[in-house]
C-alpha cells in the first residue's frame, strides 16, 4: 500500500459554433481554463500468481485551492510482462467539481482503460 500526495494539472479548451437551418453560422464562442488541485489518496497491489495481479487507486483534491473537488478511483487487472514492463486493464472514474469566475465545469467521467508501466 502507498500513500500518494501531489496534484492533478487541469488545461479545458472549448470551442462552441451554433449553425441555424440552413448552414449559416449564428454566433461562436470559446474559452479556456488551466489550474491545478492539490490531491491526497492511496493506492495498492495485490498478487495473484503467473505475472498476473490486481492494483488498485484512490484520490481526492481541490479542496477549494483550484477545483471545489475532484476524485478518482480505479481498478486495474496486471501482467507483469518482464521486469521492466507491466500490462495493465481496467476502468476508470473521475470527476471534477470547479466554478470560477464564471467558468464551471463540473464533469464526471468514467470507462475503460488499458495501459503499460515501465520499470527503469
Amino acid at each position: 500500500m502507498d500513500v500518494l500526495a501531489g496534484g492533478r494539472l487541469w488545461n479545458i479548451d472549448t470551442d462552441l459554433t451554433v449553425t441555424g437551418p440552413l448552414g449559416g453560422v449564428l454566433g461562436q464562442a470559446s474559452g479556456s481554463k488551466t489550474w491545478v488541485d492539490p490531491l491526497i489518496g492511496a493506492s495498492g497491489d495485490v498478487a495473484l500468481g503467473n505475472g498476473f495481479g490486481l492494483h488498485g487507486e484512490a484520490d481526492v483534491g481541490g479542496f477549494g485551492v483550484g477545483a471545489d473537488i475532484d476524485w478518482q478511483v480505479q481498478g486495474t487487472l496486471q501482467y507483469r510482462y518482464s521486469d521492466t514492463v507491466t500490462l495493465e486493464a481496467g476502468y476508470r472514474y473521475l470527476a471534477v467539481d470547479y466554478n470560477n469566475d464564471g467558468f464551471v465545469y463540473d464533469v464526471a467521467m468514467q470507462g475503460p482503460i488499458i495501459g503499460a508501466r515501465f520499470r527503469f
